[in-house]
């Protein structure tokens, strides 16, 4: 019986240590459209965060914030376009929109 508490112990400390891992080094941004209702335009993309400066789940919306106080379209824009540009060469894969990473990524803007 002891053996298997053990046991049990190292997968949860292993299980830890991946989710550790995961939210170290990698990271989602979340857009919604500015102008367009297309689904299309809503994406999210999972990339490796070495070296972008960028949090875990982050949104023009809420960088936006963070930098200028206050959300607009120009900031937006502006926004997307650096985070885009920072995380080309270290995208893993382009995700369908996910609301509930957005609404995350503005806890506390």
């Amino acid at each position: 019986m002891r053996r298997k508490s053990k046991g049990g112990l190292i997968i949860l400390a292993i299980i830890i240590i991946i989710i550790a891992l995961f939210i170290i080094f990698t990271g989602f941004f979340v857009s919604k459209p500015l102008l367009s209702q297309k689904s299309s335009d809503n994406y999210t993309y999972w990339f490796f965060r070495s070296g972008t400066g960028l949090p875990f789940l982050s949104s023009p919306e809420s960088l936006a914030i963070k930098r200028y106080g206050k959300s607009n379209a120009v900031n937006k824009v502006i926004l997307t376009q650096e985070v885009l540009n920072k995380i080309e060469n270290k995208k893993i894969t382009r995700l369908p929109y996910i609301g509930f990473f957005y609404t995350l990524s503005m806890i506390g803007k």
